[in-house]
């Protein structure tokens, strides 16, 4: 079981092994959007979204210097209101498009290292909210496969029990909100329109306020956690300052154990957020390592945590 009280911070990459784009992924994606061979272009027309608005768009994300599609859109909206709507549009198609088909994802090792982190005595390890997860992804993977895992596994009782017992926190809203997010989402001209409300759906960078709702939860479980884990992020510096600036904000972070994966970043980044945000004492993870290795090296979900990274 868990033994310290744990957040666990979900990036893009943590939803890869679930068949889910990283950020620059998506972004090259819509790049190459010409209006005609992308599946779930006949459902952004229904929702009343034009082949030609769209194309204009994936045209100007092309000679886009933002690293994805979010951060494109926080820069492009001051000029082209516009490309709020449609941007938000075509990410909640693409990734609800994903999320049809659940059942042709076979990779979610880390979820396996989670349930045996877990396993034996869920009851009793996840009382007096042991685990937090923060994600900031749209999608909802994590709760899709942990939950129908857990039903897998040991029945639909102790996975109901126990998906009530683990927070999950979506900071930057998330997909067809209307529907539950343990089952698989449809791609549907309702679902996209559900998506693209900031108040309920997909919010983009610019409009995630500090004091919003889902940062003070996020605070306050970053705050009473005893150990720290950044998985498949990409250490946006816009993200993290909302969420620990001011420095020291969240807690002595002196008193905390923090880790962070690392796969494809350099060392000269991970010790510019080191030195930035967690004054040095974030140990990050190998460079090819996956987030399921990641884990297992790292002993964030052991009783006693010894590491060498």
């Amino acid at each position: 079981m868990i033994p310290e009280k744990t957040v666990l911070i979900l990036g893009a990459g943590a939803s890869m092994d679930f068949g889910f784009p990283s950020g620059g992924d998506l972004k090259d994606e819509i790049v190459k959007f010409n209006g005609y061979d992308q599946p779930y272009l006949p459902t952004l027309i229904s929702a009343g979204f034009n082949p030609e608005a769209i194309n204009k768009f994936s045209r100007a994300l092309a000679y886009s210097l933002a690293p994805s599609v979010d951060r494109h859109l926080e820069f492009s909206v001051n000029q082209n209101p516009h490309d709020r709507e449609i941007g938000c549009a075509i990410i909640a198609a693409s990734l609800l498009w994903r999320e049809e088909k659940p059942n042709n994802v076979k990779d979610h090792k880390w979820l396996e290292t989670l349930f045996h982190a877990l396993y034996p005595g869920f009851e009793e390890g996840l009382e007096n909210d042991k685990l937090t997860i923060i994600t900031y992804n749209y999608d909802c993977s994590i709760e899709y496969f942990l939950y129908n895992g857990l039903n897998s596994t040991l029945g639909q009782p102790r996975a109901d029990e126990t998906m009530r017992k683990i927070k999950i926190i979506h900071l930057h809203g998330r997909l067809a909100p209307s529907q539950k997010a343990t089952e698989a989402h449809t791609l549907s001209v309702q679902s996209i329109k559900d998506s693209i409300v900031p108040e309920k759906g997909i919010r983009i960078i610019h409009e995630q306020q500090p004091e919003m709702n889902q940062f003070v939860k996020a605070r306050l479980a970053l705050r009473d956690a005893k150990r720290i884990c950044f998985l498949g992020f990409g250490y946006d510096e816009v993200n993290l300052e909302r969420l620990f600036l001011p420095k020291g904000n969240i807690g002595a972070l002196a008193s905390k154990e923090i880790f962070g994966s690392a796969f494809k970043r350099t060392h000269a980044e991970n010790k510019n957020i080191n030195n930035r945000f967690f004054d040095g004492r974030c140990h990050f993870g190998r460079t090819d390592w996956t987030i399921e290795r990641f884990l297992r090296e790292s002993g964030i979900l052991f009783e006693y945590t010894e590491t060498n990274l």
